[in-house]
């Protein structure tokens, strides 16, 4: 069975693309960090007075988000930061405003608590 010129063209795109992946990987991954890189300061300018509980601000990547209530978490934050074209939308800052900003420490003891 023959494509339609639509498949026909979405399959030559995707051949293009897949050759100037493959003669240009140094490239991709630049891109692809700095992507990441502009995607976490965007996100760290949304949440950045530090731990909600002890204070502290001198790392951003000790810090993490915390769901207030798990039960309402519809996406992880750093799945969608990280895993994702992860631009910032509507349905990330709602998401964002159930979250409080813990450092890796404050985090776990309150996930332990949570845990009993």
């Amino acid at each position: 069975m023959d494509a339609t010129p639509r498949e026909h063209c979405l399959r030559l795109d995707r051949e293009k693309v897949a050759r100037y992946r493959r003669r240009h990987p140094d490239r991709i991954k630049a891109s692809a960090k700095r992507s990441r890189r502009d995607r976490l300061k965007d996100y760290n300018k949304l949440k950045v007075n530090g731990c909600a509980i002890c204070g502290y601000d001198k790392s951003m990547k000790a810090l993490e988000f915390h769901h207030a209530n798990p039960e309402d978490k519809k996406i992880r934050i750093s799945n969608y930061l990280f895993r994702s074209k992860g631009y910032i939308t509507q349905e990330f800052l709602d998401e964002l405003n159930k979250c409080v900003l813990l450092c890796r420490n404050c985090h776990m003891e309150v996930e332990a608590k949570e845990a009993i």
